[in-house]
């Protein structure tokens, strides 16, 4: 087709529509590189590919940046030369919002190991502690560990500046830039964009929002079968479902019998503080 690029560039594309045929970006690439290839009925193609997906997965219509697409392709706006460009560039990357860590992570990695164990295997984790003991550094941490096993996205909502409970939904709206459609609640909209996603969302400092990370929790791992919540929280969220591990301090030296220097060097509260 002109392109250029090795064939495992459109496998990836491939198998990304395979376990999601309603994946807009996914489409998306495709279009853009039949038109740029001078293929503009493929182009085309794909466009009513895409809106017969997600009519019927998600029974909304593609989003406003793929729909101009469309148009400008379709009038001919588009470029439509036959320009070689690398499929690679083109490919949804994974999605993820964590922060890059500026420290290093000094300890827990047993307690890392863990909680990435219990994301793997249950739905809802919320891992508890006392404020400031690194509920939110160990969460990230685990978060991209897990990259590799959630391939439409791991984000992060931080919910520390809320006051508002009824804010959590927009707030995790806006981090994931979903809007609803006409007649759906941010709730309903959010719960029919993961549905299909293979998607980990960590909900850090819940404590005092519950009121609205509880039933939002609860309705979107109800109605979407491959989502999983990680949540940092001072208390439980006390639902059925959940899966809580406690975060412990650092560990200390011992006191008995004194500690010698290289007992001292093996405790993660002296590595953190040297």
């Amino acid at each position: 087709n002109g392109v250029g690029d090795p064939a495992g560039s459109w496998q990836t594309v491939q198998r990304l529509l395979e376990e999601d045929r309603a994946n807009e970006e996914a489409h998306v690439c495709l279009m853009r590189v039949y038109v740029l290839n001078g293929q503009r009925q493929l182009a085309l193609r794909q466009y009513q590919a895409l809106c017969e997906a997600l009519r019927a997965e998600l029974d909304i219509a593609p989003g406003e940046n793929t729909t101009r697409l469309f148009a400008e392709i379709q009038s001919g706006a588009f470029a439509a030369e036959n320009v070689s460009i690398p499929l690679s560039a083109l490919i949804p990357t994974r999605r993820h919002n964590l922060p890059v860590e500026l420290t290093s992570f000094i300890g827990r990695e047993a307690e890392a190991a863990e909680v990435t164990r219990l994301v793997r295997e249950r739905r809802l984790v919320t891992v508890i502690g006392a404020g400031g003991v690194g509920k939110t550094r160990l969460a990230m941490r685990v978060g991209a560990a897990l990259l590799d096993d959630f391939p439409h996205g791991v984000w992060l909502a931080e919910l520390a500046p809320l006051s508002d409970p009824a804010r959590v939904a927009n707030e995790v709206a806006e981090i994931l830039q979903v809007q609803p459609q006409p007649g759906q609640s941010l709730p309903q909209a959010l719960a029919a964009w993961l549905r299909p996603r293979s998607f980990l969302l960590i909900l850090d400092n819940c404590e005092h929002v519950l009121d609205g990370v509880v039933p939002l929790a609860l309705q979107l791992l109800r109605d979407c079968p491959h989502l999983h919540i990680l949540a940092t929280s001072r208390a439980v969220l006390d639902v059925a479902g959940e899966t809580y591990f406690y975060c412990p301090s650092l560990s200390l030296p011992g006191k008995q019998p004194a500690p010698v220097l290289a007992d001292l060097v093996q405790s993660e509260a002296v590595q953190l503080f040297c």
